[in-house]
């Protein structure tokens, strides 16, 4: 049981998510309260990496040796797409989520690589263009081990290596269209490794699912509750239903682990 605890207790790791939003379009710099956020927020999101890399190291120790997780655990890559014709994809004749998340966990590795993400698919034109490149940029990253190593790696990916709180009162120092276009493009960054940290936790209960140690039903049903969690991310219009759609995903993930501490436990008990 303890050896595999340490995949499923990673509540932190969605407190820093909750974090980065709050350092980006938080209260207006400048002000006590707006100091003290931003700095609560990097701390929240600091300490997540930490317990991710802790708390998630058993999980990435497990998939590294594929090069990633889940079924994409053999060939280093996380499920993405190479055409935005969702016709020509694979699992896209499905109608529903949850059709389309089982046909693809169901695939061999090397067929992955063909299955339009379902945040990208509730998108059209430019936007999901600009997904799709998303979902490309951050591939080499699911070969590294643990959370932290990845959510760094994604970071750099998306162009955003220094503090946040740091960047974002950066861009407030700027004027007109020169300020407005630097904090979409401050956000743009932010919400990307936000729903990276989201993609993981499916990951994780993937791998789990792979292993044989949770059911398939249970993975599916978690894996499309917050894919349907980050179609909200990117409809919500303020702070306040952002850090919404964030805390019910934390409410899903406990859920999920505890179901998922049972049905180890009755695997061991029954080995």
């Amino acid at each position: 049981m303890k050896k595999y605890a340490a995949i499923l207790i990673i509540s932190l790791f969605i407190v820093g998510a909750v974090g980065l939003v709050m350092a980006v379009v938080g209260p207006d710099p400048g002000t006590e309260e707006s100091m003290r956020q931003q700095a609560e927020a990097e701390s929240a999101s600091s300490s997540s990496s930490s317990s991710g890399s802790s708390s998630g190291g058993g999980g990435g120790s497990s998939s590294s040796s594929g090069g990633g997780t889940g079924g994409a655990g053999s060939s280093g890559l996380s499920p993405m797409l190479t055409s935005e014709n969702a016709k020509n994809v694979t699992c896209s004749n499905l109608t529903t989520v949850r059709e389309r998340i089982r046909c693809r966990i169901r695939l061999a590795a090397a067929n992955e690589i063909n299955y339009l993400p379902e945040e990208c698919r509730a998108m059209a034109g430019d936007e999901r263009a600009r997904c799709i490149e998303d979902y490309k940029k951050v591939q080499t990253c699911w070969s590294l081990r643990g959370t932290r190593d990845r959510v760094a790696c994604v970071r750099e990916k998306f162009g955003l290596l220094g503090n946040l709180s740091q960047e974002k009162i950066s861009c407030d120092e700027k004027i007109d269209s020169e300020k407005t276009a630097c904090l979409n493009n401050l956000r743009a960054k932010a919400y990307g490794i936000i729903k990276f940290r989201l993609y993981n936790l499916e990951e994780r209960a993937e791998s789990l699912m792979d292993k044989g140690l949770i059911s398939e039903e249970l993975a599916v049903n978690f894996i499309t509750a917050l894919e349907l969690k980050k179609v909200e991310f990117n409809e919500a219009t303020s702070l306040a239903a952002r850090k919404k759609v964030l805390e019910d995903v934390k409410v899903l993930w406990e859920a999920f682990r505890q179901e998922a501490m049972k049905q180890i436990a009755e695997k061991e008990a029954t080995a």
